[in-house]
């Protein structure tokens, strides 16, 4: 289930829709021809800062997405940091630090 859904992008290929799950801390798609929901990045309702790949990272009410070419980019509102979420699941902070306020 989506707790306030807050942000949401389009994929690369325009088959995904990518949701910003702010009060589940986690990032998760949709598939544009079935509409179903899969969770991404993060695990729900497991707040935290941690940079892992896929549902190993964590994060705290994330708000934002945006991307480049070749990356993911969210903004961990919880953390005061931006993280960065490359193609092959793994998550970063790309700017700040987590806990600094």
């Amino acid at each position: 289930r989506l707790y306030n859904p807050i942000g949401l992008r389009v994929s690369w290929d325009y088959k995904e829709l990518y949701i910003v799950d702010s009060g589940n801390s986690t990032i998760r798609s949709m598939d544009l021809n079935t509409l179903k929901v899969a969770t991404l990045f993060g695990e729900p309702m497991q707040e935290g800062s941690l940079n892992d790949f896929g549902r190993k990272a964590r994060f705290k009410k994330p708000t934002w997405i945006t991307r480049d070419d070749l990356n993911w980019f969210v903004s961990d509102s919880g953390n005061h940091i931006i993280r960065r979420l490359q193609k092959n699941r793994n998550v970063s902070t790309y700017l700040g630090q987590s806990g600094i306020t």
